[in-house]
């Protein structure tokens, strides 16, 4: 097999469908609930919080928090050979709910908890853009 490989895509089950869908156009969204507020993601049926189920989908500002991150010096995806080491990210987005997501435009000793950090979007194809962070 020969060419260039291609970027592996993440689960775009029916639920997170708003989320992509906002993606393609540049803007971040996660759920928000109804009832008590809270902020959420990945999307679910019920709040974790109150547990009801009136859940919309809101505009995130975009902005967050380096809660977490790995190296990843030797990637198991062809695609990602080629880009490490790169790093993993484990955002706090400042609503709240944590995003794991890549760092891009950082390398990897300039990384540090407690970053500030805001999304872009990459664009993997006409129909699908993917969030990624860099340091604010």
């Amino acid at each position: 097999m020969s060419g260039t490989p291609t970027r592996p895509l993440p689960n775009t089950s029916a639920r997170m469908a708003p989320f992509w869908s906002a993606a393609k156009q540049g803007v971040l969204v996660i759920q928000r609930c109804r009832r008590c507020g809270q902020h959420r993601f990945p999307a679910a049926e019920l709040c974790s919080n109150c547990l009801a189920s009136e859940l919309a989908w809101v505009e995130a500002n975009g902005r967050g928090e380096l809660f977490s991150f790995v190296v990843v010096h030797h990637a198991l995806d062809p695609y990602f050979a080629e880009r490490a080491p790169y790093l993993v990210a484990d955002v706090k987005l400042t609503e709240g709910p944590h995003m794991t997501t890549t760092l891009i435009q950082c390398p990897p000793p300039q990384a540090r908890i407690g970053d500030a950090v805001t999304v872009r979007f990459e664009r993997v194809s006409d129909d699908f853009f993917l969030p990624v962070f860099r340091r604010a």
